[in-house]
């Protein structure tokens, strides 16, 4: 209570500061990463809107090499970065607040805010991860008090969960696609991506890919209330898959979410068939991979865009379900290809997907049409002209 009464007092203290509307301040994934919408938004600005200042504001520790050099770094929470929020005409984030400071200061109130999000939602997020009535309405309370004016959809069925869960407003959800997914509407920017990554892999781990090589790409999501997530280091010695993966020529990349990775302390690694990467694009791992495993994280959706093959290992659904964060939908209503409740399934949808890639194809150009029908290629322009003639 007494946090919410500091932000409510920094809303109106700040609300009248004196904002630059050429000053566009960007954050993500509480300033530990560059990555994300906010990530590719940023450079597209930067490189069709130069009379712009574009200003990221990232935590101790966070390596922004793969910024635009044009874009101005700023460590969260220095009295320059606090002096520019209060300025910022234009704010942007993927998560909410906590993506630009660690205080419970409402520096931004007065500027134009955009929330991207950071995936369409299967999982359960904003005021309906509560269960609570009471809570729930104070929990909506609070967004609607500090939410922010612009979000960003990819359906209509999004649309409706952004405006309960985070009560925004529907005339200022803008229903497009995700600057970040522009990538796979780019047949030479895929080309590239495999290339870097075949590079990126040589380079730090000695293993040089031959250009067939199939890749299999696994992208789990955290647990709110466990930390064990499964890991296909546990199949090492698992003689079936390794027979598998041999015989079509693939191989396993598995990234980790970061909040697991904090957890586990995971590192970076090579073992056999299975290379443990920890830092590299999401993005341009999904433009390399030839199949998709995870489990709930929205990934997938982005993924339906190049209809390669999907697998849902979720080995855990009754739990994530209904002790976990919550979900949206039943299975059987949005998964996109194989699902697999353990690991002999897994490692069976894995061979059936490396011998017919084509497999379950309509399936998934029926879910990309009904769960991200505004994805394209120009969602960035969208976005800019959305917000910047309001």
């Amino acid at each position: 209570m007494i946090r919410n009464l500091s932000l409510l007092w920094s809303k109106i203290v700040y609300y009248s500061n004196k904002r630059e509307s050429d000053l566009w301040v960007f954050g993500e994934w509480y300033g530990n990463r560059c990555n994300d919408n906010c990530f590719y938004f940023a450079d597209y600005i930067v490189n069709h809107y130069p009379n712009k200042k574009v200003v990221w504001i990232y935590a101790k520790g966070c390596d922004c090499s793969s910024l635009n050099s044009k874009i101005t770094c700023i460590e969260m929470d220095s009295p320059e970065a606090i002096s520019t929020l209060k300025r910022a005409g234009f704010v942007f984030v993927n998560q909410g607040l906590s993506d630009l400071t660690k205080r419970h200061l409402y520096y931004i109130s007065g500027a134009v805010t955009v929330n991207f999000w950071h995936g369409v939602p299967w999982k359960k997020i904003g005021s309906d991860l509560v269960k609570n009535k009471i809570q729930k309405y104070y929990s909506r309370c609070i967004y609607k008090l500090f939410g922010f004016r612009y979000y960003v959809s990819l359906s209509h069925d999004f649309t409706q969960i952004l405006h309960r869960s985070f009560c925004a407003n529907k005339k200022n959800i803008i229903e497009t696609g995700y600057p970040r997914n522009a990538v796979f509407y780019n047949v030479d920017k895929i080309k590239t991506c495999r290339k870097e990554l075949h590079q990126y892999i040589s380079d730090n781990y000695g293993y040089l890919l031959d250009e067939k090589k199939k890749i299999i790409l696994y992208l789990p999501t955290f647990r709110d209330r466990k930390k064990d997530v499964f890991s296909f280091e546990t199949l090492l010695d698992n003689g079936e898959l390794n027979v598998i993966l041999e015989k079509h020529n693939a191989i396993i990349i598995q990234k980790m979410h970061f909040v697991t990775l904090n957890q586990n302390n995971n590192q970076s690694h090579k073992t056999n068939n299975i290379l443990n990467i920890s830092n590299y694009n999401t993005q341009a791992l999904m433009a390399s991979a030839d199949i998709l495993i995870t489990d709930y994280s929205s990934c997938f959706f982005d993924y339906l865009i190049l209809n390669r093959p999907i697998i849902h290992f979720i080995y855990d659904y009754d739990y994530y379900k209904n002790d976990d964060r919550g979900l949206y939908y039943d299975k059987e209503e949005v998964c996109s290809g194989a699902i697999a409740n353990n690991v002999s399934e897994l490692i069976r949808a894995i061979d059936g997907y490396l011998m017919n890639p084509l497999k379950d194809a309509e399936l998934r150009r029926k879910n990309c049409s009904r769960f991200v029908p505004f994805e394209n290629n120009y969602s960035c322009e969208t976005i800019f002209h959305s917000i910047n003639n309001n």
